[in-house]
């Protein structure tokens, strides 16, 4: 017995779900880089004022490195980033998902009536 599976050359990424899950992904992805911006730059700009407040630089980079700045930086990784990357995985899926159902599957003659054949014979065993 001789089945052929056909992929359709074609995968469904122009679906509008699918272009939804890339589009927010790429959305957070940049809010994330900006969050992570946002909490670089307020590190600088609190050891710049607090630096002309008359306070040893070492001192201030010491207390708020692991109070301001990696909290921080941890947080817009590991939220943003991992939003991010569960949409594209799930644009992934959705995209795999619909190019399993558009496959064809295609029998040749003889098989169709063997199929047939077989059909008809649990018919007549059933009466």
């Amino acid at each position: 017995m001789k089945i052929v599976i056909e992929k359709n050359p074609k995968k469904n990424k122009n679906s509008v779900y699918a272009k939804f899950l890339l589009v927010a992904a790429f959305v957070i992805a940049l809010v994330g880089v900006a969050a992570l911006t946002s909490t670089i730059y307020q590190f600088c700009y609190y050891i710049k004022e607090y630096t002309a407040q008359g306070y040893s630089t070492a001192v201030i980079v010491k207390s708020f490195l692991m109070t301001q700045l990696v909290p921080g930086v941890a947080d817009s990784l590991a939220l943003y980033g991992g939003v991010s990357i569960i949409l594209f995985t799930a644009r992934k899926i959705f995209i795999k998902i619909f190019e399993l159902d558009k496959q064809n599957i295609k029998i040749d003659a003889e098989e169709k009536a063997e199929i047939n054949n077989a059909d008809n014979v649990e018919t007549e065993a059933k009466e």
